[in-house]
């Protein structure tokens, strides 16, 4: 079973707690993230975070479903954050959609694509149906339909 199958497998036990998947929202522009949960809250418990320390102290706390992080933040960036994900075995496997601005200039864009975690990278601004129905399909266990990269 990969680690994707046996993350969702184990998570669907847990659905019986939460009716509504639940979806950590970790970006350091607060009016960002809340903008992000806002569009997500109908249908989803969200959760947000303003740095990546805090984003993993809530998945620890409590696995997610999907993370949605940013990579630029202050006390743990996204790149420092998913490597601490990785030494927790109930956090190894969580499905993360990279959202970012323009880290992409410092931050191999590479090294996210080759990260199982890593389900999609999407680049500030972007629409919060695409982002909305990318994650409605990682919940479903579809191939993500990503948008065209912006120019």
């Amino acid at each position: 079973m990969s680690r994707r199958a046996s993350y969702n497998a184990g998570r669907a036990n847990e659905k019986t707690l939460s009716p509504k998947p639940r979806i950590v929202v970790v970006d350091d522009n607060e009016n960002f993230a809340n903008m992000v949960a806002a569009a997500l809250s109908a249908e989803n418990e969200v959760i947000v975070a303003y740095d990546g320390k805090q984003g993993l102290d809530q998945c620890l706390s409590r696995p997610a479903d999907i993370m949605i992080a940013d990579v630029g933040m202050p006390n743990m960036d996204g790149v420092a954050m998913l490597r601490e994900m990785k030494k927790y075995p109930q956090l190894a496997a969580m499905p993360v959609i990279i959202l970012t601005a323009s880290h992409f200039n410092t931050v191999p864009r590479r090294k996210f694509e080759h990260d199982p975690q890593v389900r999609a990278i999407l680049q500030k601004p972007c629409h919060l149906n695409d982002l909305s129905a990318l994650v409605q399909s990682i919940l479903e266990g579809r191939k993500p339909q990503l948008p065209p990269p912006s120019a």
